[in-house]
């Protein structure tokens, strides 16, 4: 298989649902995105099992024709996510494009077979091991367009108000730690932010 071209930069952690806002909230009170055993949450979900936070590196667009099954469509686009700094250090696990023709029982199996090897089911993951501490957060994805679609659904006001207070928070939260904050609501918005990412920071370098 040939290799993958990645296109972005920067890393993508995503909370998948736009209601768990809470969610979002708590990775900032609670200094970071933690794997499931820091979270006192041992039980497996996934590929990444109970040691490795997934994030997602995204690639090019033919392999997103190719590969439906992928992390961007899944937890990045139209939803909140963490963007990463590229410093920290991230395995690439091997790719399983057609395990959805395989029993649960097989892959299990393929997974515990060495514990080495990282694998996924999507052409985009990559995997951080234990955590990602703030410090390399850099940047935060808000759906504007989702929240909004979210918000109109919801007939009473105090849900209403509940939703756009905690919104507020992470919003707080984020510019209290100067980070980018990005609008996710569009497919190119990572190739639009990490580009004017780069053209701002060849600028910082010039003036050195």
């Amino acid at each position: 298989r040939k290799k993958v071209h990645n296109m972005s930069k920067y890393y993508y952690h995503g909370i998948r649902n736009i209601s768990d806002v809470n969610t979002v909230l708590e990775i900032f009170k609670s200094g970071g995105i933690k794997s499931k055993r820091m979270q006192n949450r041992s039980y497996k979900i996934g590929f990444n099992g109970v040691d490795y936070v997934s994030v997602c590196n995204k690639v090019s667009g033919e392999e997103y024709k190719n590969f439906s099954n992928n992390a961007f469509k899944k937890y990045i686009i139209n939803r909140f996510c963490f963007i990463i700094d590229d410093t920290i250090t991230a395995v690439r696990p091997k790719f399983i494009g057609d395990a959805i023709n395989w029993n649960r029982i097989q892959l299990i199996k393929l997974i515990t077979s060495d514990s080495n090897i990282r694998f996924t089911d999507m052409i985009d993951e990559w995997q951080i091991k234990d955590e990602i501490p703030l410090s390399y957060i850099i940047g935060i994805g808000i759906p504007v367009k989702e929240i909004n679609n979210f918000l109109s659904l919801h007939q009473e006001n105090a849900i209403k108000r509940n939703i756009r207070k905690i919104i507020d928070a992470i919003i707080e939260y984020a510019i209290n730690l100067n980070l980018d904050i990005v609008d996710s609501s569009n497919d190119s918005f990572i190739e639009e932010y990490e580009s004017k990412k780069n053209r701002s920071q060849k600028k910082l370098n010039l003036r050195k």
